[in-house]
């Protein structure tokens, strides 16, 4: 082969790998200032691992964007349609999978969803831990929890709250999207080895 196409190839490589990255970083703080993620970037960034993928494989590469996308889709949808999530997580982590695959996506999902059950716990617990103690928290965590077994009732700590800060599952998936750009073989496994 070629050296400029070595170069090319490598410039290609580089890309793939580090557009993600920039991508994830723009739609946390979005998410964080604006608490949403825009589609200009989510489009955009999906277009852009299509297009990339493309370019470097053909065909293959364009199917193996596209199943990357999809699979980043898929595996968010149901959160999104149950109310869980916003459209711009299901859109970000689509394009995501747009550039690093389906494989790799999954171990994103993975290493979100860990991260996003930690962040939320913290959202969850943290007020009452600051108010009342750690001790009292959980005591207050198995009343409720109680209360919610015999009677039905969402009550205490399960109650829903107006005013307590919300869960930005761009950072998590931010995080994820990170890990497996940096983690040794990309695979889910691989990207959850990469946070220990």
């Amino acid at each position: 082969m070629c050296r400029v196409c070595d170069g090319v190839q490598k410039t290609m490589e580089s890309l793939i790998q580090g557009l993600p990255v920039l991508v994830v970083t723009v739609a946390s703080v979005t998410d964080i200032v604006w608490q949403r993620i825009p589609n200009w970037l989510t489009f955009s960034a999906a277009a852009g691992g299509l297009a990339l993928h493309s370019a470097a494989g053909g065909f293959e590469g364009f199917l193996f964007s596209l199943l990357g996308l999809g699979a980043g889709f898929g595996l968010l949808v149901f959160f999104y349609a149950m109310g869980g999530m916003a459209a711009g997580d299901v859109k970000l982590l689509s394009a995501v999978g747009a550039y690093l695959g389906a494989k790799v996506v999954f171990g994103v999902f993975l290493v979100s969803a860990l991260v996003g059950g930690v962040y939320a716990a913290a959202l969850w617990l943290g007020p009452s831990i600051a108010r009342s103690g750690l001790l009292v928290a959980l005591r207050d965590v198995v009343e409720s929890v109680k209360t919610l077994v015999l009677t039905g009732k969402i009550d205490g700590l399960l109650a829903p709250s107006d005013t307590s800060p919300k869960l930005r599952y761009g950072v998590c998936i931010a995080v994820g999207t990170i890990a497996a750009v940096f983690s040794a073989d990309g695979s889910p496994m691989g990207v959850l080895a990469s946070l220990s």
